[in-house]
């Protein structure tokens, strides 16, 4: 009997991912994670990996990241044979840390008979910083940054009288798609989603996601009242072309609403219309602008 990983790629992947700041865990499939063996404990007591045969990988492990992030992950990987590979900010004492992790099953007769993980630990400033203001799902600004920049272009237009605009854009009958279609489908329309949108503005402008199916973006400067209305018709012709998704043609539509600084003596103000301006849009069946 031959037990293997998944695919070379896999192989290829592991072998650049481990280094000696990672951790390697075996584990055997089962309602416990127990290890077979770890070679993190070994190196610090100087003992074969194989000592820890048996012990719990949740006590190796901070409980929240444990519980919440990296079990799901692993039962993930189980059903589906496939290996998975994610960062993610995790808590420890006096701070957080960006854990980076492997998880890749070993096949045996088309059975996954055991589970590498494989986890570093790094502080890199930039990679949390980057990871506090980005969506984790779609990878554009996520809802704390694009208020932030929000606050802030509102106060320039007040100091310096540099104007902007925003659009918010949600996506029609999603939670419909995402009921008949699945979770793991609706998550990678919205990944789809976000690449498109990310096409259609200048390197100046922001696009972020609010959460769910809504999105914003941010245009500062003279005359961006125009600029999101014509960002909003290059959006509304890229979003005519079906999505491909899990080998499904997918058509959707979306509804849009705008809001421009010089109308409003707030940033609530300025969300408050574009998302009333969003929802009369869709209340009325037509694709555009309000």
């Amino acid at each position: 009997m031959t037990k293997y990983l998944t695919s070379i790629p896999q192989i290829v992947q592991m072998m650049d991912f481990l280094s000696e700041i990672s951790t390697l865990y075996e584990v055997e499939p089962g309602p416990e994670f127990r290890l077979i063996a770890s070679n993190s404990k070994a190196r610090l007591l100087g003992a074969a990996p194989s000592t820890f045969y048996g012990q719990l990988m949740s006590d190796f492990l901070p409980k929240d990241f444990y519980r919440n992030t990296l079990l799901p992950i692993v039962t993930q990987v189980i059903t589906s044979k496939q290996s998975f590979r994610g960062k993610h900010i995790t808590p420890y004492p006096g701070g957080v840390q960006l854990m980076d992790c492997l998880v890749t099953p070993v096949i045996e007769n088309d059975k996954c008979t055991h589970i590498w993980v494989i986890t570093k630990h790094q502080r890199t400033d930039e990679d949390l910083e980057s990871l506090s203001f980005t969506d984790e799902l779609t990878k554009v600004s996520n809802r704390r940054f694009i208020l932030e920049r929000l606050s802030k272009s509102f106060k320039r237009y007040i100091e310096q009288e540099i104007e902007f605009s925003i659009m918010l854009i949600d996506l029609d009958n999603f939670k419909t798609i995402n009921d008949t279609k699945g979770h793991q489908f609706g998550d990678n329309l919205l990944k789809n989603i976000a690449r498109r949108m990310s096409s259609c503005i200048r390197d100046s402008d922001l696009i972020g996601r609010l959460g769910g199916d809504e999105f914003v973006i941010l245009a500062e400067g003279q005359g961006s009242q125009t600029i999101v209305f014509d960002i909003a018709q290059r959006l509304l012709e890229k979003t005519r072309e079906p999505f491909n998704i899990e080998g499904s043609n997918l058509s959707i539509t979306l509804s849009i609403g705008i809001a421009h600084s010089g109308a409003h003596p707030s940033t609530e103000s300025m969300l408050a219309d574009a998302d009333n301006a969003m929802y009369k849009a869709k209340l009325l069946g037509v694709i555009g602008m309000w």
